[in-house]
């Protein structure tokens, strides 16, 4: 009797029945032991089939195990190196480069990027005016402020100081002082620094020249009609020129010291009927300008006073020698003979004078000549306080500059007719000395002689 193949057998159910003559026995399946009645089932993982070192063995039932691996490891027992890298295992940020090693692999952050390779965070960026301190790799890089005038990296215009601040500088025009000032935006470019305007002789400041603003010169006298007063005794008179007299004088109509005193109830009554009397009307024109070369001439003027024909020029007579200034007329003294007449027969109504030399421009002749020129300087400019100056005797310094002399009331302002005049003090302010140690300008508006109060009129 077949005990297996009629299932009369007791073995148990993971073990064969194995039928022989008379009876039968009952043997455990492979990866089971025990007596065939009984079964257990056996450890595959004793002994260990992994690595010891990299895997961990892990039973799965009859025949079967697992090897389970460390990082880094692979193969059915662990033993071989795992490159995470291709098996995209490593855990790397996106943004770094895995790089395989025996059992391991590195992440490293790509350029401009900065961590631990797991995560990765962008480099900082130093914007304009900033560089980079540092090495942006396992931390960011720190910004730092650039010093664009030390290291001469700034565009400064070649008359312009740098200086910096944070982030960025500023290109400032200098201002070294007389002659060495410069304004405007102050970077280089055509009009990046434009040299400051000068007022020359003859013309004062109203603006100041900044670095990044222009001076703005005044002229001290513009052309026109002026009222010419003087204080050299005390008494404010106007100068005029009387019918009838050849050299100025002093006059006061007697009505107040407004307007020379002239009849009228109010100001404006008095300057119209000034202007309508003309004794005490001068003509001032200008013949310079505020040349940045010649930087000379912006001072100087002629002084015309209409005798009712017509203006004729203030000079002084006898080729510039006379004494006391008059008005212009070639009959007059040595000044030349009729019908040769350098100065046009008195020149009414005509410009510059009517003075003319052969071979000269009529400025320029007119200049050269000097008897009719006036070089107008002011003391007082809030108060129109001026002096009058003549170079016409054509005397010359040492160094071949013209000598300019004052008009001045003399005997202590007590002179009838203004004269030429010099204090003996040098050429300069009509030699006047240091009066009191406060310089000469206030010795002049003191004395008061070569002081001359100029208003327009018209």
């Amino acid at each position: 009797m077949n005990e297996c193949y009629l299932k009369t057998h007791n073995c148990h159910v993971d073990a064969r029945c194995v039928n022989i003559p008379g009876g039968f026995f009952c043997r455990c399946l492979s990866g089971w032991e025990g007596d065939g009645l009984t079964c257990t089932d056996l450890d595959d993982c004793d002994p260990d089939p992994c690595d010891p070192v990299h895997g961990t063995c892990e039973d799965m039932g009859p025949n079967k195990y697992n090897c389970i691996c460390m990082g880094g490891w692979t193969g059915l027992d662990c033993g071989s190196d795992q490159n995470e890298c291709e098996a995209q295992t490593h855990g790397c940020d996106p943004y770094a480069e895995c790089a395989n090693t025996f059992g391991s692999h590195e992440c490293t952050c790509k350029n401009e990027y900065y961590g631990d390779g797991i995560m990765c965070t962008p480099c900082t960026v130093c914007p304009p005016g900033w560089k980079p301190e540092g090495i942006c790799e396992a931390i960011d890089l720190t910004c730092v402020n650039v010093d664009e005038c030390v290291e001469e990296v700034d565009n400064c215009h070649e008359h312009a100081t740098c200086e910096d601040n944070q982030g960025s500088f500023k290109c400032e025009c200098d201002q070294n002082g007389d002659y060495d000032e410069w304004w405007g935006i102050g970077i280089d470019s055509e009009n990046g620094c434009v040299a400051c305007t000068v007022c020359y002789d003859g013309y004062h400041e109203v603006q100041p020249c900044t670095s990044t603003t222009d001076r703005i010169c005044e002229i001290n006298i513009a052309d026109g009609l002026y009222m010419m007063e003087s204080e050299a005794d005390d008494n404010r008179m106007c100068v005029a020129l009387l019918q009838g007299e050849w050299y100025p004088s002093r006059i006061n109509f007697g009505n107040g010291d407004q307007y020379c005193g002239i009849v009228g109830n109010t100001g404006e009554e008095q300057k119209t009927a000034l202007l309508g009397d003309g004794q005490a009307i001068f003509k001032f024109t200008h013949l310079g300008d505020n040349d940045q070369v010649k930087r000379k001439g912006g001072d100087m003027y002629t002084i015309e006073y209409n005798d009712g024909e017509g203006y004729r020029c203030l000079f002084f007579g006898d080729e510039g020698k006379d004494i006391y200034p008059s008005l212009q007329n070639c009959h007059s003294y040595d000044l030349a003979e009729q019908g040769n007449c350098a100065w046009n027969n008195g020149a009414k109504g005509m410009d510059l004078c009517g003075y003319s030399k052969e071979g000269m421009e009529p400025l320029e002749a007119l200049l050269d000549n000097g008897q009719a020129i006036w070089r107008v300087t002011p003391l007082k400019l809030n108060e129109y306080k001026y002096i009058l100056q003549s170079a016409s005797k054509g005397k010359e310094s040492a160094e071949g500059e013209k000598i300019w002399e004052c008009l001045a009331f003399e005997e202590q302002g007590a002179a009838t007719n203004p004269s030429r005049y010099n204090w003996g003090n040098g050429d300069s302010w009509c030699g006047a000395g240091d009066w009191e140690g406060e310089g000469k300008v206030y010795g002049l508006l003191n004395n008061k002689q070569a002081v001359f109060i100029l208003t327009f009129l018209q």
